[in-house]
């Protein structure tokens, strides 16, 4: 967990333990659902924390507390929005 954190501020991103915990979790369920239902390439099976978890953090780095509205024109399986989301929280 204390790399996600590190890495998340090496992004600008500040996590807690708790949204970090959270967004290790949903990381764990993409690995177990999302790659089988198709939602994630197999290809990716291997590089979901860097290729998705870490991609979607260099976006929440970008949203303000401020902002209200945005639009998640995502995959299917959550991203960027719920990660961007779980940063926030």
């Amino acid at each position: 967990m204390t790399d996600l954190i590190a890495e998340a501020a090496a992004l600008g991103v500040v996590l807690d333990a708790g949204a970090a915990a959270r967004l290790e979790a949903f990381e764990a369920l993409l690995a177990d659902r999302a790659v089988p239902m198709g939602l994630v390439a197999e290809s990716d099976a291997d590089r979901i924390h860097d290729r998705h978890v870490l991609d979607c953090l260099r976006a929440a780095a970008l949203v303000r507390p401020t902002d209200r509205t945005a639009c998640d024109l995502g995959s299917g399986a959550g991203l960027p929005g719920l990660e961007i989301g779980r940063a926030h929280v």
